[in-house]
């Protein structure tokens, strides 16, 4: 099973904050049912290197593999890290490998630009997937704002968290609601910062599955 979405990388941003925090991460994943992780350590600032990511996941990527696990090298980029006259350079903060991207937006006012933004990567044949949109008050004042992602060929990764808060705590969220409806959630992710992040994942993912959620191969 795949994990889409992770802060493991040891000692990059507000996740794992040693390499030892990062292997009991792992262990904690394993027990949820993972072999597969991307490790999308935050971008939030333009022209920000990777190569601090790429070192940690150098370090990471051969104790995660004794494990029984494999790592791919992403990260999680803020649209406010991307310059709108240069969206090539969006690419290479995909997941290695890949034409997928995981996309944060703004938790609150987004720019007037987004839509041409988006536009352009998709023209790029970049692959967008928004993280957690269950938390973005735009999403959630006006729904409608879902559709037009859907129509530009955006998809949507969930947080398990919330899939239990929403589906199994009695807390509505009429975000994952909607998207799970429309059966626009490509991924559900334990968007895991320390080791209990892990823990709703089995259940959270349980429930998913029962309100028919599929999720998608990553391209």
């Amino acid at each position: 099973m795949l994990d889409f979405h992770c802060h493991i990388l040891p000692g990059v941003d507000d996740g794992a904050r040693d390499l030892d925090e990062s292997v009991r991460m792992l262990e904690a994943a394993k027990n949820a049912g993972f072999d597969r992780i991307v490790c999308t350590s935050h971008i939030k600032k333009r022209g920000e290197s990777v190569d601090k990511l790429d070192a940690a996941f150098e370090i990471l990527r051969p104790v995660a593999e004794d494990m029984g696990i494999s790592l791919m090298r992403g990260c999680e980029l803020n649209l406010s890290a991307i310059d709108p006259l240069a969206i090539e350079e969006a690419e290479r903060y995909c997941i290695a490998g890949t034409k997928t991207l995981l996309l944060e937006m703004p938790y609150d006012i987004w720019p007037p630009r987004w839509e041409d933004m988006i536009h352009k990567m998709a023209v790029r044949d970049i692959n967008v997937v928004i993280a957690h949109p269950e938390r973005y008050m735009p999403i959630k004042q006006d729904l409608k704002i879902a559709d037009l992602l859907d129509e530009m060929y955006c998809t949507f990764q969930v947080n398990a968290s919330a899939i239990k808060k929403t589906l199994f705590g009695g807390i509505k969220n009429t975000t994952i609601a909607y998207l799970l409806h429309k059966n626009w959630v490509s991924y559900i992710a334990s968007d895991a910062h320390r080791v209990e992040d892990y823990e709703c994942f089995p259940k959270a993912y349980e429930i998913a599955r029962k309100s028919g959620f599929s999720g998608r191969k990553m391209k």
